[in-house]
C-alpha cells in the first residue's frame, strides 16, 4: 500500500521522560525533553519558547523516590502503591507520572484520564479529569504548584491545594509559537500565535463545526499583565479584581 496522506504531528511528545520535566522554585519556568529529541524550556518573564537548552541552574526534577512515601509499580501499571499498599484507580486505569511534594506530605498520580493528589497515607485529597495522558509531573518548592506535561502537547498548572486549573501552555513544534492561557481565556502568546487556541461550536452531526480563533477578540482577551497577576495571586478572579483596583 502507497501512503495517500500525511500529516505529521503538531504538537511535541513528551513520551518516557516522566523524570525530566524540571521547574523553577514557583513554577515560573519550566525544561522538557521531547520524545522527538531535544529540550525546550519556557519562563514567564522572557515569554520566549527556548529550543534545545540544557541549563539546569536553579530548576529542580520531580522527586520520586522517598524512604517515607516508596511509590512503586506506577510506570504503565493500573496497580500502583503506597508502601506495600494498593492505590485505589479505576478500572482500567493505569499510572504513567509520579510527583513527590518537596516536604513529603503526598504526591500526585498521573493516569491516562486523571491527576490524582494523595496525602501520606494513600487518601485521595483531590482528582481532576485530563483529556489526555500525564507524561509527567513536578510540584513547586514552594508547595503552591503542580505542572503536568500532557500527551496533547500542553503543560498544564494546577493549584496543589485544591486542583483548580490555573494556566495551560502549548509550544508549537515549530520553536517559535507559543500561546498561554487561563481557564477563560484570558492569555498571552508569540507573534502569529493566537489562531492556534479559540472556540469551536458544533451545528449538529449534519453541519461542519466553526471555529472562532482567539486572534479575533484580542481586544478583549490578550492580558500578559493578568497572566502576570495570575502567577503571583494564583486565582483568576482575584487577579482580574486587583487590576481593576489599580
Amino acid at each position: 500500500d502507497q501512503r495517500k496522506l500525511y500529516q505529521p504531528s503538531v504538537a511535541f511528545d513528551y513520551r518516557n521522560h516522566p523524570e525530566e520535566l524540571l521547574i523553577s522554585k514557583n513554577a515560573d519556568t519550566f525544561q522538557m525533553t521531547t520524545y522527538q529529541g531535544g529540550k525546550i524550556s519556557f519562563s514567564f518573564s522572557k515569554r520566549v519558547l527556548e529550543v534545545n537548552v540544557n541549563s539546569t541552574q536553579n530548576l529542580d526534577p520531580p522527586i520520586i523516590q522517598s524512604s517515607s512515601l516508596q511509590v512503586t509499580d506506577w510506570k504503565g501499571q493500573s496497580s500502583p502503591k503506597l508502601n506495600g499498599t494498593p492505590l485505589k484507580l479505576e478500572s482500567y486505569e493505569k499510572a504513567f507520572s509520579l510527583a513527590i511534594a518537596p516536604n513529603q506530605s503526598s504526591f500526585l498520580l498521573g493516569t491516562q484520564w486523571a491527576l490524582r493528589h494523595f496525602d501520606s497515607q494513600g487518601q485521595i485529597k483531590w482528582k481532576v479529569p485530563l483529556s489526555s495522558i500525564a507524561r509527567a509531573i513536578n510540584v513547586s518548592q514552594d508547595h503552591k504548584l503542580a505542572v503536568v506535561a500532557c500527551g496533547d502537547g500542553t503543560l498544564r498548572w494546577f493549584r496543589l491545594e485544591d486542583g483548580q486549573e490555573i494556566f495551560v501552555f502549548f509550544p508549537h513544534p515549530d520553536n517559535k509559537r507559543w500561546v498561554l492561557w487561563t481557564p477563560s481565556g484570558y492569555y498571552d502568546a508569540a507573534p502569529l500565535a493566537d489562531s492556534l487556541i479559540g472556540w469551536h461550536l458544533n451545528h449538529g452531526q449534519n453541519e461542519a463545526p466553526d471555529f472562532f480563533p482567539v486572534a479575533h477578540f484580542r481586544l478583549t482577551y490578550y492580558r500578559p499583565e493578568l497572566l502576570a497577576k495570575v502567577l503571583e495571586v494564583l486565582d483568576e478572579k482575584l487577579a482580574l479584581q486587583l487590576l481593576q483596583e489599580d
